[in-house]
């Protein structure tokens, strides 16, 4: 018998599939299993995803343990298999508590509630000490604290007020403990966060209403727990905080700490950051301190090739930051730059849409083929969700959406086309991440030249094959048929170019 069984759901969309190990981690649950434990109260994590398991699987596997809380961490892509799971925990083991957390329940909390009878609570915002108070009384049998964060049909029905929790001081949580760290991958990859929370406000995120302020682990800290892991053979760690470093003079000091920090450290790491276009634009010799760091590879959500997409997103850059960034980074020898991009949103044009495909173009990422599939995600209750519903755009995008696409587009031509894109990715992703595995191992190996001309290959099937959709879309002739001849043609030229290149 387990007191609490922590869940993470299987994500059955193929284009949804994590690429790596380190991208199944769960590090909410991974957090929430080190604060109980801590405490004394027995856990059990299933990680549904990294295993393949089912909803059915999974909840019979989590009933197996008769626990007293059976907690998921849903997204929206898991939003249906988690109501399965609880569905059936309900059913054949009754006296289980069911809790979702996380930023996708957390957002969407009142209606989960008032439409779901499976769900019981629902955790708004960070949950290590909230869940642990909520634990305890129940394995207590005592009745449950009166939590501002803690959610229930009968706070809402009774106009409770409720609150999201942010924990303040990061240093105090204990380790995660990472059930998805498993021999046998070389280099071993993990996740970690330095800090949650971010300053900025884009327009699509569910961080401006998950967290109200940023709060940072001390650096002494984060470096101590990469030791930690690289001891346990981990090489590579993924920097999870939705923005490591901002351009500011507080911002830039403590990276430069960070880097001192790991620098002088025994664990030989390399790491990926996510970062924003103006993130260097006051020092960019803070890019040569991270490379020497062990900064491998560097995330820049872009996301945008024209201004108006920009100000939408709520970006507060504009193209020329974008371009200086990409210059600037994409010079750095053994340095494998990443994009964040969105080609398509409710409101795209065909004049944003070229201008989107000049500037994938021009920066040298038009051999990627993800970008051109790329729709923007829409959640509920973000800012960008407002937005549509205001223009009546906003579609079927609720709670349970098995995608975050289903919302509406103001031009409906461009609405196909969006949506015959995001269709047809998995047919292409195959390739995608072969091209991208073997131009990112060619940069991160100095082979320049070598990453340069497989990109230009690339590139010389994508950017024709774009171009005739928009020709389509201009002319008045885009339907499935056509479509689908254009597409077949181009999926044979783009398998050509990932088999011409070793599989990693």
């Amino acid at each position: 018998m387990t007191d609490v069984v922590l869940i993470q759901p299987l994500e059955t969309l193929d284009d949804a599939k994590g690429p790596t190990l380190a991208s199944m981690e769960n590090l909410g649950l991974a957090y929430l299993k080190a604060t109980l434990l801590k405490a004394g109260i027995s856990v059990l994590v299933i990680n549904a995803e990294a295993a393949g398991y089912d909803a059915s699987t999974t909840a019979a596997l989590a009933v197996s343990e008769c626990p007293s809380i059976v907690g998921v961490s849903p997204v929206a892509m898991t939003m249906r298999s988690t109501l399965e799971i609880c569905n059936t925990v309900k059913r054949k083991y009754p006296r289980a508590c069911t809790v979702l957390g996380g930023h996708h329940a957390s957002l969407c909390s009142k209606e989960i509630l008032l439409s779901e009878d499976a769900v019981d609570y629902v955790f708004l915002g960070d949950a290590e000490l909230p869940f642990l108070i909520f634990a305890r009384a129940v394995l207590e049998g005592k009745p449950i604290p009166t939590l501002p964060s803690v959610a229930t049909r009968e706070k809402y029905l009774n106009s409770i007020p409720l609150s999201f929790y942010q924990e303040e001081h990061l240093d105090q949580l204990p380790w995660p403990i990472r059930e998805s760290l498993i021999d046998g991958a070389i280099p071993q990859e993990a996740r970690l966060i330095t800090a949650r929370g971010c300053g900025f406000r884009c327009s699509f995120c569910t961080t401006p209403t998950f967290y109200a302020s940023t709060h940072f682990r001390n650096v002494k800290d984060v470096v101590k727990e990469i030791e930690s892991l690289y001891a346990h053979g981990v090489h590579q760690v993924w920097l999870n905080d939705d923005l490591f470093v901002a351009n500011s003079s507080d911002s830039h000091r403590r990276c430069r700490a960070f880097c001192e920090e790991l620098r002088r450290s025994s664990a030989r790491v390399t790491f990926r950051p996510m970062v924003r276009a103006d993130s260097f634009s006051r020092d960019r010799g803070l890019v040569d301190d991270l490379v020497t760091a062990g900064m491998s590879h560097v995330f820049v959500g872009t996301e945008a090739g024209n201004d108006e997409d920009l100000r939408l997103y709520r970006k507060d850059v504009d193209i020329a930051e974008n371009i200086a960034a990409i210059r600037d980074l994409k010079g750095r020898t053994n340095l494998v730059f990443q994009m964040g991009f969105i080609m398509f949103n409710p409101w795209s044009t065909i004049d944003s849409l070229r201008a989107n495909l000049a500037f994938l173009s021009d920066s040298g990422e038009m051999y990627r083929a993800f970008p051109l599939f790329r729709c923007l995600s829409v959640f509920p209750n973000t800012y960008i969700a407002s937005r549509l519903a205001q223009a009546n755009l906003l579609g079927a995008v609720t709670y349970k959406s098995e995608t975050p696409y289903a919302y509406k587009f103001a031009d409906s031509a461009i609405g196909l086309l969006a949506r015959l894109q995001h269709d047809h990715y998995r047919r292409v992703s195959i390739f995608d991440s072969a091209i991208y595995r073997h131009v990112s191992l060619l940069l991160g190996q100095g082979q320049r030249v070598q990453a340069t001309e497989l990109s230009e290959s690339a590139a010389l099937v994508n950017l024709p094959f774009f171009d005739r959709l928009l020709r389509l879309v201009e002319g008045g002739r885009l339907c499935r048929a056509a479509y689908d001849d254009v597409f077949l043609t181009y999926l044979d030229q783009y398998r050509v170019i990932a088999d011409s290149v070793p599989r990693h």
